[in-house]
């Protein structure tokens, strides 16, 4: 707001007028200025809350190896679908790496038969 020296009333009022004018900007200053902290800190702190969050739900998983049958109608897609956990290994690479641990050149596997897998899970003590 600017402020404009008015010929219509006394020398003290002007000055007065003039301190309300700076009064009220440095006011409106100050809010803005309260007003970003306030933000700052919202934001600060709910990134805290969220690293927090998930920092705490997450535990450490280790890789395994286990040896299993394989039963009629399994397929290394279908074991996939049961052993790989998600973010850690797609089921691509899960299928991928089962036929490199088996030696498995067509990727076929059969009824009876005994396959090495990977699992990962939470250590075990």
């Amino acid at each position: 707001m600017k402020y404009a020296y008015n010929d219509k009333i006394s020398k003290k009022a002007n000055e007065s007028l003039k301190r309300r004018v700076r009064t009220l900007q440095i006011r409106r200053k100050m809010l803005a200025v309260i007003c970003l902290i306030v933000l700052s800190l919202a934001i600060l702190l709910g990134s805290s809350i969220c690293a927090f969050a998930s920092a705490g739900s997450k535990e450490e998983l280790h890789k395994y190896y286990t040896s299993m049958q394989v039963e009629s109608g399994d397929t290394l897609w279908d074991i996939a679908e049961d052993y790989v956990v998600e973010g850690i290994m797609s089921r691509e690479d899960f299928v991928r790496e089962v036929t490199e641990l088996n030696h498995l050149s067509d990727g076929q596997i059969h009824s009876g038969d005994y396959i090495v897998i990977t699992y990962y899970a939470a250590a075990e003590n």
